[in-house]
Order: structure tokens, then C-alpha cells, then sequence
């Protein structure tokens, strides 16, 4: 069931007359303001299923889609993003519900914290090489997103079976929660889970932490309500706030007297111990 409850915010076009879907969005479906370095788009008032962002208003670039642009639009199915764009705001897409395709162009160097939260028909994302951060929740809830990749010229960020990474495989920063495997093994060399790593993967029901995972970031299993079992070592050192929350069928799996076991006693977590490794 899922938790999120997005909100129908309609809009009434003072004119009177609907867009045609397939007709390429104009200026005036789109409320904005200038910057130092270009235009912001600030909200979306058109009806358009099909939007296709401009390039330049009034002969100056759009750097940047604002923050909660498009939140809870739950008319668009498409968004073409011009080149221009550098910034995807905080929210910006959020809870668009029958948003199922997106591009992410060269240029684009952020993606917001929720930025497609609650996008449960966006089925994959292709990140260009100039995308530099990608904040908390910025897919998470995305029900059918089974894979992100990444361009292989891209310093910061590498995606392995369609799960992102940073550069050097050190910190796993999203699974997709519409992958469909039951079980995941973190990979060895992955020493931290990132922030929201896991978060509504509800197709997880066992997940097995590596042996060089140090920590377990905030959130990073949030609302794996179907996640029966994860098993954790004795390297783990740091987990963070509310890391299981909403997990509601969770054994953790760890050593006896290991910071897991401590965390998830002291948290009301069920625990299955076991004896230390000699």
C-alpha cells in the first residue's frame, strides 16, 4: 500500500483554451523568473500531457527547472529537458504520478533533493556524464524504476546492474525500487550505504551486507515494508536515523555484542544473533 498521498493540484487557464497534447508547450505554459545565470521555471500552468521545456524565453537560457515546478502534476507523461538546463530543483517533479518518461541532458550538473519522488511510472533514468549531485530521495518511491544508468564519462557516479554508485564503487547511493530481484548481496568494496539507498524497495525481502560496509546511512532501508531479513556484520560501525523505519517484518541478522545488535535492541527491532566470527 503505498504511503504517499499526492494531492491533485488543479489549474484553470484564465484564457480558456486547452493545449492539444501533442502540440509543443508554449512560453505561456510556464510561469518564471530571471537570475544571474539564466531563467528559473517556477511552475507549469499548462494541460499539456507531452512538455517539452524551451531553451531560451526572451533570448536568455533556462538553467534551471525551480523548485516544485511540477509537484503533483498528475496530467504530464513526458518531459523533454533542453541542454540549457543546469539545476533540477528540490521536489520539482515530485509526486508527478503518470510522468513515465524523462531526459537528462548534457549540461545538467543537479538533481534535487525528491526531485522525482513519487514518480511511480518513470521506468528508467540515464544520467549524462555532466551530473555532479544527486541529493536525497531524488528517486525514491518510483515504483517501476528497475534501472539507472550512467554515461561512462561521468567522474562522479558509475551504475552497476543498474544501481548507482559513486565513482569508485565505495558508497552505494540508489537502488531503484523497481528492481525485481527478492534478494541483494552489497557488493564487497561498498563501505557505505548512502542516505535513502533502499528506501520503498518493497520488492526486497533479504539483503545481505558485505563484509567492508561500515555504515548504514539515514534512512537507507526507510519503508522496506516487506524486507524480512538483513544480515549485517561486525564491521558495521554507524547506522543511521531511522534506517529501518516503517520496516514492519525486519529480522536483523548480526554477531552477537556487534553495534547491530546494540542499534536494533536499543530500537525495538527483532533480532536473530549469532555467535562472533573466531
Amino acid at each position: 500500500m503505498k504511503k504517499i498521498i499526492c494531492l491533485l493540484l488543479s489549474v484553470i487557464l484564465a484564457t480558456g483554451m486547452l493545449v492539444s497534447c501533442n502540440k509543443k508547450t508554449d512560453v505561456s505554459d510556464f510561469t518564471y523568473e530571471a537570475n544571474e545565470t539564466g531563467i528559473t521555471i517556477t511552475k507549469y500552468v499548462g494541460t499539456s500531457k507531452k512538455v517539452s521545456i524551451p531553451d531560451y524565453i526572451d533570448n536568455t537560457p533556462v538553467t534551471q527547472i525551480g523548485s516544485r515546478a511540477f509537484c503533483e502534476n498528475e496530467n504530464i507523461t513526458s518531459v523533454l529537458i533542453p541542454n540549457t538546463v543546469e539545476i533540477i530543483g528540490d521536489n520539482a517533479f515530485y509526486c508527478c504520478t503518470k510522468l513515465k518518461t524523462v531526459n537528462f541532458p548534457e549540461g545538467l550538473t543537479v538533481i534535487g533533493e525528491s526531485a522525482f519522488s513519487g514518480c511511480y511510472l518513470l521506468k528508467s533514468v540515464d544520467l549524462p556524464s555532466t551530473v555532479q549531485n544527486i541529493y536525497s530521495f531524488a528517486f525514491s518511491f518510483c515504483d517501476c524504476l528497475d534501472a539507472i544508468t550512467v554515461s561512462q564519462q561521468n567522474p562522479k557516479f558509475t551504475s552497476v546492474d543498474g544501481v548507482l554508485y559513486n565513482s569508485d564503487g565505495s558508497v552505494l547511493l540508489i537502488y531503484p525500487a523497481g528492481k525485481k530481484d527478492t534478494s541483494f548481496k552489497i557488493p564487497e568494496g561498498v563501505v557505505t550505504v548512502g542516505m535513502s539507498a533502499f528506501s520503498y524497495c518493497y520488492n526486497l525481502s533479504e539483503i545481505t551486507v558485505s563484509s567492508t560496509v561500515e555504515i548504514l546511512g539515514n534512512y537507507s532501508f526507510y519503508f522496506c515494508r516487506f524486507l524480512t531479513n538483513i544480515n549485517v556484520g561486525s564491521n558495521v560501525t554507524g547506522i543511521g536515523t531511522e534506517a529501518f523505519g516503517y520496516c514492519e517484518s525486519l529480522t536483523v541478522t548480526c554477531p552477537e555484542g556487534s553495534y547491530a545488535h546494540k542499534y536494533a535492541k536499543e530500537h525495538g527491532i527483532k533480532v536473530n544473533p549469532i555467535a562472533p566470527a573466531a
